[in-house]
């Protein structure tokens, strides 16, 4: 079974959640127009006020669909951003904590966050050099 990173996960978790409500909210909309066009309108029988309903109907339908997808568009870029965001530092730390077990000890992360995210990085530089001390320790005694 082939392992999906946490960037795949962090991105289709977003994509869901964001583009449920967005595709559902758009059908409403739809249905309500449609649903209004069939009770209020559709006894009409004059050809031109038909015809200039079922423009508008089609304008709705693009209008519709082109908002849809400029909405599918931004919560996609969004979604990349704030997963890349996550994911970049990890991806960081598990590089420089295999140099740690790789025995450099000299290794240190530099960070402008002000989160979680850099809450770990500035325990990951403190764990290297209590580590790169006790090991000082050690070779001294």
């Amino acid at each position: 079974m082939k392992k999906i990173s946490i960037f795949r996960k962090i991105l289709i978790a977003f994509l869901l959640v964001s583009l449920i409500p967005s595709i559902s909210s758009n059908f409403l909309i739809f249905v309500s127009y449609q649903s209004f066009i069939n009770k209020y309108i559709a006894g009409l029988k004059e050809g031109f006020i038909r015809q200039e309903l079922a423009i508008i109907q089609q304008d709705l339908m693009i209008q519709a669909g082109l908002t849809l997808f400029l909405i599918i568009i931004l919560i996609i870029f969004a979604s990349i951003f704030i997963a890349r965001g996550i994911t970049r530092p990890l991806r960081e730390l598990v590089k420089k904590t295999k140099e740690i077990s790789a025995g450099n000890l000299d290794v240190k992360m530099e960070t402008k966050a002000k989160d979680e995210i850099g809450e770990l990085v500035k325990t990951f530089n403190k764990m290297a050099e209590d580590l790169k001390e006790a090991k000082m320790v050690l070779e001294i005694k």
